[in-house]
Formats: C-alpha cells, sequence, structure tokens
C-alpha cells in the first residue's frame, strides 16, 4: 500500500494540481479541506474531509487515525478568516501563539510548524517538493514586452516588494509613474490591486499599473510560497504588467494566463533579483 500524505488545502489551482502530483510519486494524497471551494474541487478527485482553518486538533486526530505522517500546506487561506476564528483554536495551540512577537504570517506559521512537528511528529513537507514545473526560469511570457523606461519602472517595484517581504509585511507591490500605489498586507494579493487601481483611476487614468510579486528572503517553502495565474490577471483587468521573481514563484493555468494576458495588453515577466 502506498505512504499517505495529508493535503491540507486552502482556496486555489495548487491543490488540485498537488493531487496528480502525489499520485504521480507514487503517494495517496488524503485532503482536509479548508474551505468550500477547495472541498468542491477536490472531494471528486480524492478522499476529502472538511474543516475549518482553526480546527487544528481536529485534523490532527484525523491523521493520526489515517497512519499520516506528513502533511503539505497548498492554497490560500485569508488571514482575515484565521483571527475572526481564532477562539476556536486548541487551547494549547492559542497559549502556544500568544508566546509571539508579533501575529505576523512568519510567526503564526512557525509556531504552527513547531507545534506540529515537536508536539505531534508530523513532518511538514515543502511546497514546491513536488510541484517545480510551476516554478519559471527569467523570461517574458507575452507579445507585450517591456521598453528600456518600463524595465525601469519594473526594477523599482520589484525592490520596494522585496522590501517589504524582508519585513513580512506581504509579497506584492503595486506601482506606477516610480510611485507606490499599493502594498499587500493582510487583505491578500487581489484586494491590493483593486486598491491600486482605484487610486489610479483617480490619479492618472491612462497609466498604466505594474503589479510585483516576490518570496521572501530566506522563503520558508512549507508556507506562503508566492502564487500567480489567471485570477491575478483579472485583478489587473486590461493594459499593465505582471512582474514575478523568477525561479521563486508558482506560475498556474499558465496557458489560460499567458492568453489573457495576450488578448488583454498584459506583459507577464519572470525576472531575478541580485536581493534575496
Amino acid at each position: 500500500m502506498s505512504e499517505k500524505i495529508g493535503l491540507v488545502a486552502g482556496n486555489g489551482e495548487l491543490p488540485v494540481l498537488a493531487v496528480d502530483a502525489l499520485k504521480n510519486e507514487g503517494f495517496t494524497p488524503v485532503c482536509c479541506a479548508l474551505s468550500d471551494s477547495a472541498f468542491k474541487l477536490i472531494n471528486p478527485l480524492i478522499e476529502t474531509y472538511r474543516y475549518s482553518p482553526v480546527e487544528v486538533l481536529k485534523i490532527l486526530d484525523h491523521c493520526k487515525k489515517l497512519e499520516i505522517k506528513k502533511i503539505v500546506f497548498l492554497g490560500k487561506v485569508p488571514k482575515l478568516s484565521f483571527f475572526q476564528n481564532i477562539h476556536k483554536l486548541d487551547l494549547k495551540l492559542l497559549d502556544e501563539l500568544k508566546k509571539v512577537n508579533s501575529f505576523s504570517d512568519d510567526a503564526i506559521q512557525f509556531k504552527l510548524a513547531d507545534y506540529l512537528e515537536e508536539e505531534h511528529g508530523l513532518e511538514i513537507l515543502d511546497q514546491t517538493k513536488y510541484l517545480r514545473n510551476l516554478f519559471p526560469d527569467e523570461q517574458v511570457f507575452t507579445i507585450k514586452e517591456p521598453s528600456e523606461e518600463e524595465w525601469q519602472e519594473i526594477n523599482y517595484g520589484m525592490q520596494v516588494a522585496k522590501g517589504i517581504a524582508a519585513q513580512d509585511i506581504g509579497q506584492t507591490a503595486v506601482v506606477s509613474n516610480k510611485s507606490i500605489y499599493a502594498i499587500e498586507a493582510i487583505e491578500g494579493t487581489d484586494e491590493c490591486i483593486k486598491r491600486a487601481k482605484s487610486l489610479k483611476n483617480f490619479w492618472d487614468k491612462n497609466k498604466s499599473i505594474t503589479v510585483c510579486k516576490v518570496a521572501k528572503p530566506n522563503q520558508d517553502q512549507r508556507f506562503d510560497v508566492p502564487t500567480v495565474g489567471l485570477r491575478t490577471l483579472k485583478s489587473i483587468g486590461k493594459n499593465g504588467f505582471l512582474v514575478f521573481e523568477a525561479n521563486e514563484t508558482f506560475f498556474v493555468n499558465q496557458k489560460e494566463a499567458i492568453q489573457y494576458a495576450n488578448n488583454n495588453n498584459i506583459c507577464i515577466c519572470a525576472v531575478k533579483l541580485n536581493q534575496n
């Protein structure tokens, strides 16, 4: 019998893609879906159970019953949803979270990892371990290519994004005219882009936006690996640039995303950064 791996699934395409990847490696994935949409997508494919993002103890008990020793976290879990339900956490884990200096993403995730690995003997797998094919090298994917001036804008935006990522604020910066229109915080990438677009329309309707997505310096690839795809492009809408860090970012729905970009005058670039 093949080894079972627990797939803790948030929103988005990555958990679905992981199902096939894990099967191809000879594993039997069992899913704990953290949202209705994740459950709906994955339940037809493999054994799937529905849990709230804060039902950690129930997920652990279920893993023990199924003799699961390894788990992988994939997909987006809205941080606001986690905070709204934090009172439902296992009391021991809640006590552990009270010890952290802040409720930044890293602080919460590292404490959760320690709890799962040290207290319950589970191994948390690198998110990229079986999905490295979704990490593109440096390239321009689209018909539209940046001009020399636009490359300057891109370089500026990527340095801003890397700076906020280093502070564990977010992983996305939106710039235009070498001005910061929005940086990602608790609201997530799509809402950050929408906020930037509303400001652009107020100040300069004719200037396109540049959306820059990066990994954190020394990114822990068990959690929060940056991801872009068709949904990101639909948030941008028409015109502009989607730029992400090469070899550090999941690019999902690539064929559909590139087609959408070409149809809507959007440039997609993967770029390397000197700073890591």
